[in-house]
C-alpha cells in the first residue's frame, strides 16, 4: 500500500491547502516589487496626467484651475499639433516597415550559422540598443556633420557635392530615419531568431524535396509562421516611433523649419519651455490614445490570418 493512501483525507487536504497558500503567498511576494514599481512610476503618473489635463496648471503660477476639456479642444484645433502628429506618423511609416524587413532578413541569415556565431552576431546587432542615447547621438551627429563629417568625406570621395544633412529641411528627417535603419534592429533580430528556431526543419526539407524555390519557401513558409512575431515587433516599433524624442532634442531641436518636430518634442517644449503643464498633460493623454488606437488597428489587421 502506498504511503499517501495511509494518510487520512482531512490531513491530506490540509497539507495541500498549506502548500497552495505558501505558493500563492510567495508568488505575491515576488510580484510585489515590480507591481509597486509599476504603480509608483507608471500608473500614478498616468492618473496625475489625466487629472492635470483638465486644468490650466502652470509652473509659472504654481496654481491650477479646472478648465474641463478646453485643453483638448485647443489641441485638436491646433494646426501645429497635427503637424507634429504627421511628422511622427511619417517617421513610423518610414522606419517600422524597414525595421521589420531588415530584422527578418538578418535573422534568416544569422539563424543558419553555428550557435557560437549566432550568439556573436546577436550581441553585435543588439549592442547599439544598450549604448547611451547621448553617446550614440553624438556619434551620428559627428558622422553627418554638415562641414567635415565622415558622411561628407565619403560623399566628396565619390565625386559628389557635400551635403548639409541635418541643416537641410529636405534631408534632416530622412537622416534621422536612416539612424534607425542603420542601428535599431537588435531586439527585432533576437525575436525573429527565436521565432525561426521554432520552425521544424522537416518543413523546409519537405519543401526542398518538392522543388520549392527559396523565394516561395520564404513567402509561403517562413513569413506566415513568423507572423505572430511580426505583429509584436510592429506594435513595439509603432510605440517606439511615436515616442521618439532624443534625436530631435539632441540634434535638430525640431528643425530645420519644424521638419523633425515630433509629438514628444512638442510635449517637452510645451511643458519645460512654455511651462503649460496642463496643456502638456492633455497632449500626453491624446498621444497615449493615438498609440493605443494605432496598436489596436495594427493588431486587428495583422492578426486576422494568424493561427496561435
Amino acid at each position: 500500500m502506498k504511503i499517501i493512501d495511509q494518510i487520512p483525507y482531512t490531513h491530506l487536504r490540509e497539507i495541500f491547502r498549506k502548500r497552495t497558500y505558501n505558493e500563492i503567498f510567495w508568488a505575491y511576494v515576488f510580484i510585489s516589487i515590480p507591481l509597486g514599481w509599476s504603480t509608483i512610476f507608471f500608473l500614478l503618473p498616468i492618473i496625475k496626467s489625466i487629472n492635470y489635463s483638465f486644468t490650466d496648471f502652470s509652473l509659472s503660477k504654481m496654481t491650477s484651475e479646472w478648465v474641463g476639456i478646453s485643453n483638448y479642444i485647443d489641441i485638436l484645433m491646433s494646426p501645429f499639433w497635427w503637424h507634429t502628429v504627421w511628422i511622427s506618423l511619417k517617421y513610423s511609416l518610414a522606419v517600422v516597415p524597414a525595421h521589420i524587413i531588415i530584422s527578418l532578413l538578418l535573422a534568416t541569415i544569422i539563424i543558419k550559422f553555428k550557435k557560437r556565431f549566432q550568439s556573436f552576431f546577436k550581441a553585435a546587432f543588439y549592442l547599439p540598443t544598450v549604448l547611451s542615447l547621448v553617446v550614440f547621438t553624438a556619434i551620428i551627429k559627428w558622422i553627418f556633420e554638415p562641414g567635415s563629417g565622415f558622411a561628407n568625406l565619403l560623399v566628396t570621395a565619390l565625386g559628389f557635392e557635400p551635403q548639409l544633412w541635418f541643416a537641410n529641411p529636405d534631408q534632416a528627417f530622412w537622416v534621422l530615419a536612416a539612424m534607425t535603419w542603420l542601428s535599431g534592429h537588435g531586439l527585432g533580430i533576437l525575436l525573429y531568431c527565436a521565432a525561426l528556431s521554432g520552425i521544424p526543419d522537416s518543413i523546409y526539407e519537405a519543401s526542398e524535396l518538392d522543388g520549392v524555390t527559396p523565394f516561395k519557401r520564404f513567402s509561403k513558409i517562413t513569413w506566415p509562421l513568423v507572423r505572430p512575431t511580426t505583429i509584436y515587433v510592429t506594435i513595439l516599433g509603432l510605440i517606439g516611433t511615436f515616442q521618439v524624442f532624443d534625436a530631435a532634442f539632441l540634434i535638430t531641436r525640431g528643425g530645420p523649419l519644424n521638419t523633425t518636430y515630433f509629438v514628444n518634442y512638442n510635449i517637452y517644449n510645451t511643458f519645460y519651455n512654455q511651462g503649460l503643464f496642463g496643456l502638456a498633460s492633455a497632449m500626453s493623454v491624446v498621444l497615449m490614445i493615438i498609440i493605443l488606437a494605432v496598436s489596436i488597428i495594427n493588431y486587428k489587421l495583422l492578426s486576422s490570418k494568424v493561427e496561435y
